[in-house]
């Protein structure tokens, strides 16, 4: 079990590394385009370099979700391996209940910022931060090169 667990989380990770390396290689090709862009050096077609920013913003979009979706599989799978791991242990404490309760210390103490003088404060605070979901971001990069092709595209005509 451990083993298949190991192998999940590394095609897990696998999934991440190539969601990183996809996003590196669009924004390098939206950086190119629109130094072309403003240095004025399409001048055979106005509309080519923002239309390939529109299409390869949405492209890196699908694909981000798409390597997105897949590591949630293996975070899946990896769920079920615990709960496997948990019904054959002795322990009174299982791998899911030291999870979510890392999680919920996580959320409650993650300070983003230190802005917090007393301890009532301290208690009571929760971070915007940590309760974000990373792969939104990742998808927002995809969206803004689309949006940038978009205006682009706009001025253009």
């Amino acid at each position: 079990l451990l083993e298949y667990y190991k192998e999940h989380a590394a095609q897990a990770r696998q999934h991440e590394n190539q969601r990183e390396r996809m996003t590196v290689i669009i924004l390098t090709i939206a950086g190119v385009l629109i130094a072309l862009i403003t240095k004025g050096g399409m001048v055979e077609s106005k509309l080519l370099a923002p239309t390939t920013l529109i299409l390869i913003g949405a492209f890196g979009f699908v694909f981000s979700i798409k390597h997105y979706e897949r590591s949630k599989l293996h975070h899946k799978i990896m769920g079920g391996i615990r709960k496997e791991i948990d019904s054959s242990n002795d322990s009174s404490v299982t791998l899911g209940e030291i999870r979510s309760k890392a999680e919920r210390e996580h959320i409650r103490t993650f300070k983003w910022r230190k802005t917090i003088r007393t301890k009532e404060e301290y208690e009571k605070s929760k971070s915007i931060i940590a309760k974000q979901r990373l792969h939104v971001f990742w998808e927002l990069i995809h969206i803004i090169v689309s949006l940038i092709g978009l205006i682009l595209t706009i001025i253009a005509l």
